[in-house]
């Protein structure tokens, strides 16, 4: 059976609130994670490898969040049994077909350059196949448009459509926690169910 070697934050966990300790797993996991991990595992040897690895405290608090994550997802118990069954969490880095990660260049026999290096982002802080702008942007540019506020089911009229690659529930639930970052950061005020940006553009949108 071949092997996968998947990073943890960033790909299996949302990591939004960014680096908490080696055992603080605070933020929900990725959309479509859960599921992809069950699927994975019907033909796959899946180690679970991050920089939490190196201490039994942080190995076992991922075990214990995706365990968490996919007892409360839509498996059936019997697949989620499955999936915890099958899953690894090896301390240090396995002999793997394939690697996932969210902050990893495939070599391709020509080393990248200083520009390379520098300008790459993770998936979730780059432009998209389309050229679009992260979703955090595409938030705070949807709101300015409404001088009034916008309700989320509004807003994620506004945001639906431009997005690409997850399902609609998988994107709304993307724009959800996407929004309370903003509100988080000061970027967007909510009041009564309604949401606005009544301030300055913001010049970086790394975190969002």
């Amino acid at each position: 059976m071949k092997t996968l070697s998947i990073d943890f934050d960033g790909v299996i966990h949302s990591y939004t609130s960014g680096w908490q300790g080696a055992s603080e797993i605070n933020d929900p996991p990725v959309p479509g994670a859960i599921k992809w991990l069950a699927k994975m595992a019907e033909k796959y040897e899946l180690c679970i490898f991050s920089t939490r690895s190196a201490t039994t405290e942080g190995r076992e608090a991922m075990r214990k969040a995706i365990a968490r994550w996919v007892f409360e997802s839509d498996l059936s118990d019997e697949k989620a049994a499955h999936l915890m069954g099958t899953l690894k969490f090896p301390k240090s880095k396995p002999s793997a077909w394939l690697t996932l990660d969210d902050r990893a260049l495939t070599f391709t026999g020509v080393f990248p350059g200083e520009e390379q290096i520098e300008s790459f982002r993770p998936w979730y802080k780059r432009e998209n196949d389309l050229g679009q702008t992260t979703v955090g942007q595409r938030i705070y540019e949807a709101l300015q448009g409404m001088p009034d506020g916008a309700t989320i089911d509004e807003l994620v009229g506004q945001v639906l459509p431009r997005m690409i690659g997850l399902s609609t529930a998988e994107c709304v639930d993307v724009i959800i926690s996407t929004l309370n970052r903003l509100v988080d950061a000061g970027y967007v005020q909510g009041a009564g169910g309604r949401y606005c940006a009544p301030g300055p553009k913001p010049v970086i949108w790394d975190d969002l």
